[in-house]
């Protein structure tokens, strides 16, 4: 899958066949980036046709959701006042979390498509309780139903419960450009990659906010602008500089396979958890990389 400058959503089979795209009037009037896009990975939803839904956003102002087989745009959130960056859903897919420019996350009901709060930083002078920034990057709990995670351009990372109007605690650190923050739940730790020359991937503990792994300090990576947690134990890193897409062992922190020195920046990156397929979207290709070949 693939977001494009032309506001297009391009949708690929496993094996890197083109199957879909994704656009409607909205899209085409007002051409503005694709930022953000997650599946609906709701099992126990029992309407098929909701199994193959993604929710995306668009710079313009809104948020999509896609019935992507039929191509056709089920239902979609206005948020014309701001540009809406990241997005999540809670891990029984019950709630969209979108983050924005404004430092603003929006909380909506999925299921009703219906905002249910704000959340944001109060007007306390006092307490950091919220983004001064635009958020980038937005992660749920994969195990708590209301709690969440953003980072962004102002290097703190803020965790808020969708029941109170401000985040309850934050730290300082890294700086986030793209979807580069997760949340490892067998671990207990969060990760987070920064677009910066060093202390690019680090490794924090989930309770105390305190820094567990500096991967990088002064032997850097690319820039990042993804970082997440891949099945059997590895983290993903991509991003620009060296453009590259790395796989690191978790245990170790040692590079075990990905791609490097392309021709453009790499924004996004993704494994697939059944078979060891990487897919790494870059600034004018996407690469699906296995054990044995690569296609472009």
């Amino acid at each position: 899958m693939l977001n494009q400058t032309t506001t297009r959503v391009l949708v690929y089979s496993k094996a890197g066949q083109f199957q879909y795209v994704l656009t409607d009037d909205d899209t085409k009037t007002r051409r503005y980036p694709v930022t953000c896009l997650k599946f609906y990975g709701n099992k126990d939803d029992a309407k098929i046709d909701h199994q193959k839904m993604l929710a995306a956003t668009y710079t313009a102002g809104y948020v999509k959701v896609w019935h992507y087989p039929t191509q056709q745009c089920v239902f979609t959130f206005d948020e014309k006042d701001r540009q809406p960056l990241a997005l999540d859903f809670n891990y029984n897919y019950t709630r969209l979390y979108v983050a924005g420019s404004d430092c603003v996350i929006n909380c909506y009901d999925f299921s009703a498509k219906k905002l249910l709060r704000k959340l944001q930083a109060s007007e306390s002078r006092e307490n950091m309780d919220g983004h001064k920034n635009r958020i980038h990057a937005i992660r749920s709990h994969p195990a708590m139903e209301t709690v969440f995670l953003t980072g962004g351009w102002d290097e703190t990372i803020h965790y808020w419960d969708e029941r109170a109007p401000h985040s309850q605690k934050h730290f300082a650190g890294p700086h986030l450009c793209g979807d580069a923050l997760d949340i490892i739940a067998e671990h207990q730790v969060i990760l987070t990659g920064s677009w910066r020359k060093n202390s690019t991937l680090q490794i924090w503990d989930f309770s105390t906010g305190e820094l567990i792994k500096d991967a990088f300090q002064n032997n850097a990576t690319s820039m990042l602008y993804c970082t997440k947690f891949s099945p059997k134990e590895y983290i993903l890193c991509a991003g620009n500089d060296k453009n590259e897409a790395i796989i690191y062992d978790y245990s170790i922190l040692q590079m075990v396979g990905g791609i490097t020195d392309l021709e453009n920046a790499v924004y996004c990156a993704d494994t697939d958890v059944n078979r060891p397929n990487m897919i790494v979207g870059s600034a004018k290709n996407i690469f699906i990389v296995n054990d044995k070949s690569r296609h472009r």
